[in-house]
């Protein structure tokens, strides 16, 4: 490491950490290119160090069966939720350009009629949008209470064997 002695009389390199320079203190200051490399060494000893463990939890001897029925379940709570976001959300996403196309003339004639059908079909897309998401917090909130008592039990069940 670059380190650098400013004192009142004199400027150099110095790689001693505390000294006395004629009776009096100097003040060690790093550099900036030490500064950097120092920081930039303890990122990587611990994003090294994160990365292995992961890596290494991934190898780790499980209790399996109770590991994975708490996924199971977890993903079983949360499944009637996704399922029904992803398909009403691509439908209705699916109506709502619909009523894009028929009130911008590309679907039908191009009439009077065909901009009011586009619109009124646009709006109902809209809020298909709209609602989905609140229908997906309250299906998963639901999922979620269905499933809470086996989840929470088996969770605790798995911590109390780790300790």
């Amino acid at each position: 490491m670059d380190f650098f002695c400013l004192s009142r009389r004199n400027q150099h390199k110095s790689s001693n950490v505390l000294f006395r320079f004629f009776g009096k203190r100097d003040m060690l200051i790093l550099s900036a290119k030490a500064e950097i490399n120092l920081d930039q060494r303890r990122m990587n000893m611990n994003t090294d160090k994160i990365f292995a463990e992961s890596i290494a939890n991934e190898y780790a001897p499980k209790n399996a069966s109770k590991v994975v029925a708490l996924k199971k379940l977890d993903r079983k709570a949360k499944s009637a939720a996704n399922i029904f976001a992803y398909i009403f959300g691509t439908l209705i996403a699916l109506v709502l350009g619909v009523g894009m196309c028929f009130s911008m003339g590309v679907l039908g004639d191009g009439s009077q009629t065909m901009l009011v059908i586009g619109v009124i079909v646009g709006v109902l897309g809209l809020v298909g949008v709209g609602v989905n998401y609140p229908i997906y917090r309250k299906l998963l909130e639901n999922g979620k209470h269905k499933y809470a008592f086996e989840i929470v039990q088996l969770a605790k069940e798995i911590s109390e064997e780790a300790e």
